[in-house]
């Protein structure tokens, strides 16, 4: 062998030593990621299509309907996915068989993240059109919305825009109820002890309490008697901190007792975000309510005493709701005497009125019996139904998709 050769082998010896096979190259080299994080090759195409849909609705229809109404915000309830394919439709049911309801529902929610547009609490997740939940009750946001993409998978978003709340979103109507004392602390200084007893009460830069501050809006928040209880309800752009919690273009029930308000941020100097102490006494003298927003046209009635107390489950907590004068409505619509939260989206915008009361309990036209209904003891009632003291109803028990509202019937001493 002669020495050229003997180097030529030499060469290709160490090559392969120092260079690893070609497969080697291939599956080493990492898959391309999208968008929005790993994607399952085989749901890539449906995956894609609903990403595609709500990053378009965020990205433009959101933005164009916020150049009117720059407060408004939006509930989304459902994704819809229907297929246009035989092939398209067995991959949808192996996706929704592979995936249960709530992995599907927090892969929605990641995708949103914090953004402040969408309001999620109402959603009840992402559904094939063959297993589409009932939406009565709900309403189909709008035909841009709902135009499906191209290809495969056609997506619809059902949902609705909360209007930016202000005067006409509710009743103007001046009523009495708990007396709240308010102690500020703004660009003008502290101001203490100021008294209110009639409702609604209106904060802000240009309100009837001016609160001063860089970050306070002309009309911030209101103060409103619903229900036999003080709610706040923020009208701001940057928001309502109430103990430490945000609020924005939302309602709050209050407890009694003291609270600490911050308006536009949670924490930073009062000159730029107001502070608020609110006390609200346990007095109470009411001597009318807003007329709720129903169907049935009040009874005219001087009733001022206390006729029962609802001790309710609900998303927000254990709230208790004074029943002041009848007839009294409860349901998801703004006018009810007790409005349930948006995350009990089963419950109608009128669900239940409670007519009259004798000394066993309450008379009740019960207008969700043809829709998610109405439990008494776990058992469905018909179109009316007496619901005695001490004992407790479920509203929207056939509504699977959201949980329903528990509430305890008592007496007005509170006692069962």
């Amino acid at each position: 062998m002669s020495f050229s050769d003997l180097c030529f082998r030499l060469v290709g010896w160490i090559d392969k030593i120092i260079s690893p096979p070609d497969t080697q190259y291939e599956s080493a080299t990492p898959p391309e990621e999208p968008k929005h994080g790993p994607l399952l090759p085989k749901y890539a195409s449906l995956r894609n299509a609903v990403e595609s849909k709500l990053e378009h609705l965020v990205r433009h229809e959101i933005p164009e309907h916020r150049e009117l109404a720059e407060n408004d915000s939006l509930e989304l309830y459902y994704v819809e996915i229907e297929a246009t394919t035989d092939e398209g439709q067995a991959l949808l049911d192996a996706f929704c068989k592979e995936f249960n309801p709530a992995a599907r529902q927090q892969w929605v929610r990641k995708f949103f993240g914090s953004n402040a547009t969408v309001r999620l609490d109402c959603l009840a997740g992402v559904f094939s059109s063959a297993d589409m939940p009932s939406t009565t009750g709900l309403d189909l946001h709008s035909q841009i919305l709902n135009q499906g993409t191209p290809a495969v998978y056609q997506v619809r978003l059902w949902s609705k825009w909360v209007q930016a709340l202000d005067a006409s979103s509710h009743s103007t109507a001046i009523v009495r109820g708990s007396a709240v004392v308010l102690r500020i602390r703004d660009s003008q200084g502290q101001h203490d002890d100021i008294r209110r007893e009639t409702y609604p009460v209106k904060l802000g830069r240009q309100s009837e309490i001016t609160v001063e501050g860089t970050f306070a809006s002309a009309g911030h928040c209101t103060l409103h008697w619903r229900g036999g209880r003080v709610e706040l309800e923020d009208h701001s752009k940057n928001g309502t901190w109430i103990d430490g919690v945000r609020l924005h273009q939302q309602s709050k029930p209050l407890s009694l007792g003291k609270h600490q308000i911050k308006l536009g941020k949670g924490q930073g100097e009062v000159k730029d975000y107001p502070e608020i102490e609110l006390d609200i006494l346990a007095e109470t003298t009411p001597i009318s309510q807003p007329t709720p927003l129903n169907t049935h046209t009040p009874i005219a009635s001087d009733m001022q005493a206390l006729l029962a107390v609802l001790s309710a489950q609900d998303a927000t907590g254990n709230p208790h709701i004074d029943v002041l004068r009848l007839p009294f409505s409860i349901g998801r619509g703004a006018g009810s005497g007790y409005v349930t939260p948006p995350a009990h989206a089963g419950v109608s915008g009128l669900h239940l009125v409670i007519e009259s009361f004798n000394d066993q309990g309450a008379e009740v036209l019960n207008e969700a019996n043809a829709k998610n209904g109405t439990a008494l003891g776990g058992v469905l009632q018909g179109e009316r139904f007496f619901w005695p003291f001490g004992e407790e109803i479920t509203l929207a028990p056939k509504w699977k998709n959201a949980p329903p509202v528990s509430i305890l019937l008592k007496r007005p001493g509170g006692q069962p």
